[in-house]
């Protein structure tokens, strides 16, 4: 993804303590305070904590200062707060996606969607090795299913780490797991998979994913021994199933 650059240059390059990603989102715990503003709050819980209200402009509006609260800041979080009363740092996830985006060296913006990609479907096929054959004893104890739990493993510690060298990332890596990748499963008899779609942005969204999703059905003889759960679904599944 870096090419002949040195990833740690680049990194450090990129790397902006301010850079935010368009929602506050600060965890709020009993004994702090946060601002209400009736003229603002998309619902009675909503909330902002004291940065984002003292960055804000709430003049004529109704506010009121909340003791104890608990939550999240919902600056920025157009589902929560009118963009009218955002603060400077927090103007919703579409406009801090671009200004983040634009702060990446061209090479990477070229090269990181398909590097992305490339490691969603990994994990997912690594996630249909294990639930495909998790009522075989044999294949518990099998070596197989160890690295690829192993593998799994690894993957979200590299993701966590990635996360913290460079925000960015976070949008390829959004945008991969909920791409439609078509992985054949091959089921024992006793074991029945059925794809569904939970997890998405929004409707438009979910349509979206649906069409291609029938898209690649009308272009296979068997649609029914692909999985075309995304990734996200695939990972709820594992939880429920290992919880």
């Amino acid at each position: 993804m870096f090419a002949s650059d040195e990833p740690d240059r680049v990194i450090e390059q990129i790397w902006d303590d301010d850079l935010t990603l368009g929602v506050c989102a600060k965890p709020l715990k009993a004994g702090d305070v946060a601002w209400k503003c009736e003229d603002c709050e998309k619902d009675p819980t909503c909330i902002i904590c004291l940065d984002c209200f003292n960055n804000s402009n709430h003049e004529g509006h109704r506010t009121w200062l909340k003791t104890n609260v608990g939550g999240c800041c919902d600056c920025g979080d157009p589902e929560g707060w009118d963009m009218k009363g955002a603060c400077s740092k927090h103007k919703g996830i579409d406009s801090s996606r671009d200004v983040a985006l634009n702060a990446l060296p061209d090479g990477v913006k070229e090269r990181a969607p398909a590097v992305f990609r490339s490691l969603t479907h990994i994990l997912k096929q690594l996630l249909l090795c294990i639930l495909k054959k998790d009522n075989d004893a044999a294949w518990s104890a099998n070596k197989e299913k160890r690295v690829a739990e192993q593998m799994i493993s690894e993957f979200f510690d590299e993701t966590t780490q990635m996360l913290s060298d460079w925000k960015q990332c976070i949008f390829y890596l959004s945008e991969a797991y909920l791409e439609v990748f078509p992985g054949k499963f091959d089921l024992p008899n006793d074991h029945k998979h059925e794809c569904c779609y939970r997890y998405f942005p929004d409707d438009d969204f979910r349509a979206k994913y649906e069409e291609e999703v029938a898209l690649f059905e009308s272009s296979v003889s068997e649609p029914a021994k692909y999985c075309t759960c995304t990734v996200v679904d695939l990972l709820y599944i594992a939880d429920q199933r290992y919880s």
